[in-house]
């Protein structure tokens, strides 16, 4: 008779190798992000955004208003030509394509004619508590609001020649409600005599945040059409000196039409890019974020590693470069 067969049934190891000891499967490889912030930006610059906005100021009137020629005549010795109409209760002032509407408003409380309020910063402008009496005693004011034009500057330019007169006719004092600042009219004249237009003197930087780092972002680049810039996390031992810097930049932003997403530029040292929150902030550093208008534009390093705070301290460093 002849043996058995034997039957040789696979151990448990054989069926299980990586249960006893053998190298497991490889692991499939991890995603691969974006190695710079160019590479998020669009091929080519996006659309401009579109910023409903116009450059707008108040003054204080203690009587009527002055008539369509009284006002046209005031612009031209002050070198504005300007068509004067009415427009409602008040007028319209056209120049250079950029379209003014000077409309009385009553007094209404703090809403229409804010308080001044008699702190360092308001009264480096000269404004005294007798001045904070007579605005306050005002029983109205004029609005000025200066529709963008295609240049920026010269919106902004117009709108204040356009205050200016009406400033000097009613012998009112001037309110920049983006400043949230009274002028006497000294210093209003002052403002209007500079001969080179600076955002620095019609825009500001606001700086959020505790702890180590601030965000930073201007806010009335959009009374002029254009978007807010905003730049963060920035260390908050650096924050106010890259404030002034960013304030110098935004004079080089009025002089762009626009600027959208993918945009790209230099400030001294500093390349820079702009992208909107939402594509920076999916790939930015943990830290502040400020408090972003409807239409914001964050500066990034071209070359710098997404999610990296050492490129951003990188690109502070080169913005702050003498």
């Amino acid at each position: 008779m002849r043996p058995a067969a034997t039957v040789v049934f696979p151990s448990v190891c054989a069926l299980l190798t990586a249960a006893c000891g053998a190298s497991p499967p490889p692991a499939p490889p991890a995603p691969v992000g974006p190695a710079t912030w160019a590479e998020l930006a669009p091929a080519t610059a996006a659309a401009p955004p579109k910023v409903e906005a116009s450059r707008r100021y108040l003054v204080t009137l203690p009587g009527p208003l002055p008539d369509n020629d009284t006002l046209e005549s005031t612009l031209a010795r002050a070198g504005l030509v300007a068509d004067v109409g009415g427009l409602d209760d008040g007028h319209v002032v056209e120049s250079q394509g950029v379209r003014c509407s000077v409309q009385p408003r009553p007094r209404l409380g703090d809403e229409v004619l804010p308080s001044p309020k008699i702190e360092p910063e308001y009264a480096k402008f000269g404004l005294t508590e007798a001045d904070a009496q007579q605005i306050d005693a005002a029983p109205g004011s004029v609005e000025i609001a200066c529709v963008p034009s295609t240049s920026l500057i010269l919106s902004a330019q117009v709108a204040i020649q356009v205050t200016h007169a009406v400033a000097t006719l009613a012998k009112g004092f001037v309110y920049d409600p983006v400043l949230e600042i009274w002028y006497p009219q000294a210093a209003w004249e002052a403002l209007r005599a500079e001969r080179h237009f600076s955002a620095a003197a019609h825009i500001k930087i606001e700086i959020t945040g505790e702890g180590s780092h601030r965000a930073l972002c201007s806010h009335g680049l959009f009374s002029f059409g254009a978007a807010e810039i905003a730049l963060y996390p920035v260390e908050a031992s650096v924050a106010e000196t890259t404030a002034a810097r960013l304030l110098v930049l935004a004079d080089s932003v009025l002089q762009v039409d626009r600027p959208a997403e993918g945009f790209a530029s230099s400030l001294g040292p500093a390349r820079y890019v702009f992208l909107t929150p939402a594509t920076y902030d999916a790939h930015a550093p943990k830290g502040p974020r400020p408090d972003t208008h409807a239409v914001t534009l964050v500066l990034a390093d071209p070359a710098g590693r997404p999610g990296s705070q050492a490129a951003v301290d990188a690109l502070v460093h080169r913005l702050n470069a003498p």
